[in-house]
């Protein structure tokens, strides 16, 4: 794949503009016949959605100008329109990618997806007050999605960047179309194993000394930890509920099997769901299966035994 694009050069963007305007005045998404406009229109800062709870205090950023395209279910909006050209082209076969390795149908998106991508953290940082890329689904009161946002920091490979912030987006469209209902650690785990294959081996090698220190791990209990509960952990605890999230996903679908994983996951994930669906008689027994597991599976990964085949998922035919 080609090089990244040409660094950004704020001098050239800068012009005099007021402050933004709040989320709540953005307006709402386009309609559905707005999108696949094939060139770039202009987008000003304050159209530009902030995550929730941020606020943009810098005056010259607000300056920027910004690039907007669109495809079926996305609108991206990019200070670099060469970025903004690369996601129009690839982030619906990302999409899809998303969804389908795991044995999900592609489905539509029920509301728009919008897309901010900055090239780097520092711009991302004086934008947003964000130091990674960051995935919100807004939603009505009766719960309905009625915008997605997605930040993305564009300075690494596609395949590092893209896709665990777009599984957020694509499990929460599939949960609303299904009426499914996930437990936050399925989230957390596939958007990490849909990473690309360098992270994946060094997150799930990380886990190895916390296993043999046994520091915060969950188990079992992982499965009742909820999102909120989750922003409110120091990062360094996220992370590691994230990989062991993944270990869990890993263990539930290489060893068990595509459709045994998929009739677990919209569970309330009980003993009695472990046992129906896997064969465990208790949490105690999960517990030191995966306690094992994640043993071994981390020291094979740091000494280069595990092949690449082991940690892609892939949508076996009749899973």
């Amino acid at each position: 794949m080609k090089k990244w694009f040409k660094r950004l050069w704020l001098s050239t963007l800068l012009i005099v503009c007021g402050c933004g305007r709040p989320v709540d005045d953005i307006g709402p998404p386009p309609p559905p016949t707005a999108y696949g406009v094939p060139s770039a229109e202009r987008v000003r800062f304050e159209e530009i959605p902030q995550p929730n709870g941020k606020k943009t205090t810098d005056p010259e950023i607000e300056g920027l100008n910004w690039n907007r395209f669109a495809t079926t279910n996305f609108s991206i909006i990019a200070v670099d329109s060469s970025q903004g050209r690369y996601l129009q082209s690839n982030i619906e076969k990302m999409k899809e990618w998303t969804l389908s390795r795991w044995g999900f149908p592609n489905i539509p998106f029920s509301a728009e997806c919008r897309i901010l991508c900055v090239p780097n953290k520092d711009l991302m940082q004086k934008l947003f007050q964000l130091d990674r890329s960051y995935a919100e689904v807004r939603r009505d009161k009766s719960g309905r999605i009625t915008l997605s946002c997605l930040w993305l920091v564009l300075d690494g490979p596609p395949a590092e960047v893209i896709p665990g912030a777009l599984t957020m987006i694509c499990l929460a469209e599939y949960e609303q179309a299904t009426g499914a209902k996930f437990g936050f650690w399925a989230h957390r785990g596939i958007a990490l194993l849909n990473g690309n294959l360098p992270r994946i081996r060094s997150n799930l090698a990380a886990i190895s000394e916390p296993i043999q220190q046994d520091q915060r791990l969950h188990f079992s209990s992982a499965f009742r930890v909820t999102e909120d509960q989750h922003k409110k952990k120091p990062k360094e605890d996220q992370d590691l509920f994230d990989r062991e999230a993944a270990m869990i996903c890993l263990l539930l679908r290489k060893e068990f099997g595509q459709k045994n994983f998929l009739t677990f996951i919209p569970t309330q994930a009980g003993e009695q769901d472990l046992y129906k669906v896997f064969g465990f008689k208790s949490y105690g027994e999960f517990d030191a299966t995966l306690k094992r597991y994640m043993l071994h599976l981390s020291f094979d990964i740091k000494e280069g035994r595990t092949p690449d085949a082991y940690l892609s998922i892939e949508n076996p035919k009749g899973g």
